[in-house]
């Protein structure tokens, strides 16, 4: 405790603030303060720490193994410094609030219809809502730069995060009503396609930043197979407009498609399963608000 108490969130942030630069020059300038000054707080920290964390062997900055382990715990505990302003000054206002991260795939059938629902039910508690791909959104979640998330389920993050199972569905195939594929695949009496019969249509794939994507392309690195790319975009309706004119196909859950969008699914020989959840991070205290949402969904999953 005599330790805590003699280490600030300055001196944290100098050593946060130099590693990130790679300079202890440049981090003095982002810092508005002399380099003198800077390197004698690095020093007094390793000092009070009784850590070396610099290896100052080298020319280039460069930290040690315990250095990179401070770094870690440091990143955490800034974050969180951060995330804990947000609060007091949303509590000082009076208000209770949500950073909610939703990936555009699944804006149109998940946001929407619980909002309204949740809104009447809690009209205290207001929403900031950031879009980007799943990997993005994970990311800041992790960085408590986020307080939920709507994320596809992956054990592998199991560790930092908690998940509430909201549905599993799956990605299909689909195309346009004048698509070839179409015809080729009533030909056939189980209208099943193969990799090779769609390999070379021109396609529309999700950015680099979705999760999905990833696993789509997996699978046609797997085939050694380079797909005809039109286009790469996460907004679904440009995706289902360029579909549904026949201009390229796109994997797609059926959540988003409605009998209005004229669209086609295939019969494929692969699909790709996803579970949705609502994730937030181990790390992040639940606010009343935070708890009130994630019990919503539990209770109102039919509304999905």
């Amino acid at each position: 405790m005599d330790l805590l108490n003699t280490i600030t969130l300055t001196q944290l942030n100098y050593f946060y603030t130099v590693v990130n630069s790679k300079s202890v020059h440049e981090a003095a300038k982002k810092l508005l303060i002399t380099q003198p000054s800077l390197s004698v707080a690095l020093k007094n920290l390793e000092a009070e720490l009784q850590l070396s964390l610099f290896d100052r062997s080298k020319r280039q900055l460069t930290l040690t193994e315990t250095g990179k382990q401070f770094y870690m715990e440091v990143t955490a505990l800034l974050n969180h410094t951060a995330n804990l302003e947000d609060r007091i000054k949303l509590l000082q206002k009076g208000r209770q609030f949500i950073r909610l991260g939703v990936a555009p795939m699944m804006s149109p059938f998940i946001f929407p219809v619980i909002f309204n629902h949740f809104q009447k039910a809690y009209p205290h508690i207001e929403f900031e809502v950031y879009e980007s791909g799943v990997l993005r959104l994970k990311q800041m979640l992790k960085e408590q730069k986020l307080d939920i998330t709507f994320l596809i389920e992956n054990e592998s993050d199991a560790q930092l995060l908690d998940f509430t199972t909201l549905l599993k569905t799956e990605y299909h195939l689909y195309v346009g009503p004048d698509d070839p594929l179409v015809q080729l695949a009533e030909s056939r009496p189980n209208h099943m396609l193969t990799l090779n019969d769609y390999k070379n249509i021109p396609m529309i794939f999700y950015k680099e930043t979705s999760y999905i994507q990833a696993i789509i392309t997996k699978y046609f690195q797997l085939y050694n197979v380079n797909p005809r790319i039109r286009l790469r975009t996460n907004q679904i309706h440009t995706i289902k407009q360029l579909v549904g004119s026949s201009a390229a196909a796109a994997f797609m859950t059926d959540k988003v498609v409605t009998p209005k969008d004229n669209l086609v699914r295939l019969l494929t020989d692969i699909t790709f399963p996803i579970t949705i959840v609502l994730a937030t991070n181990k790390q992040t205290v639940r606010t009343p608000a935070m708890q009130e949402f994630i019990q919503f969904f539990e209770d109102n999953k039919e509304l999905i």
